[in-house]
C-alpha cells in the first residue's frame, strides 16, 4: 500500500498497474484486507498525514493541507468534517484538550511526518 501514501501522487489505476493487477482486482483485495476500497484507504492515510503534521504550531492550515497532500485548505476541511464532524481547527483543539500533556503522538507519527516533510517541494 506504499503507493497510496499521501506523499505519493498516484491514482488507484497506477498503483494497481504497479502491482500487476487490474484496478477491479485491487479494489476487491483492499476491501478484503481493510473493509473499504483503495480510495478510502488513501483518504484515511492522507488524513493521518495531516494529524502527523498538525502538532507543529508554526504552520498555517493552508500549508498543513498542502504538506499532507490535500489540493487546498477547503479540501482538508471537507474531509475533516466528513471523518470527524468538526472543522480542522475544532478537531485539533478537541484532540489537544482530550489528550492533554500526558499523551504524546510524536513517536507514532514520526515516520509519517518525516516522509511527508521530505517529499514536499514548493
Amino acid at each position: 500500500m506504499h503507493g497510496l501514501q499521501p506523499w505519493r501522487r498516484r491514482d488507484v489505476a497506477e498503483v494497481a498497474g504497479a502491482l500487476y493487477i487490474s484496478p477491479r482486482q485491487f479494489r476487491r483485495r483492499c476491501i478484503a484486507a481493510f473493509g473499504f476500497g483503495p480510495k478510502t484507504l488513501h483518504r484515511i492515510l492522507r488524513f493521518q498525514g495531516f494529524l502527523a503534521l498538525a502538532e507543529r504550531d508554526d504552520v498555517g492550515a493552508g500549508r498543513l493541507a498542502a504538506e499532507a497532500g490535500y489540493f487546498d485548505q477547503a479540501h482538508l476541511a471537507r474531509e475533516c468534517i466528513e471523518f470527524t464532524g468538526l472543522t480542522p481547527a475544532a478537531f485539533l483543539e478537541e484532540l489537544r484538550a482530550k489528550c492533554g500533556a500526558n499523551h504524546d503522538h510524536a513517536a507514532s507519527f514520526a515516520g509519517l511526518r518525516r516522509a511527508l516533510l521530505t517529499s514536499v517541494s514548493y
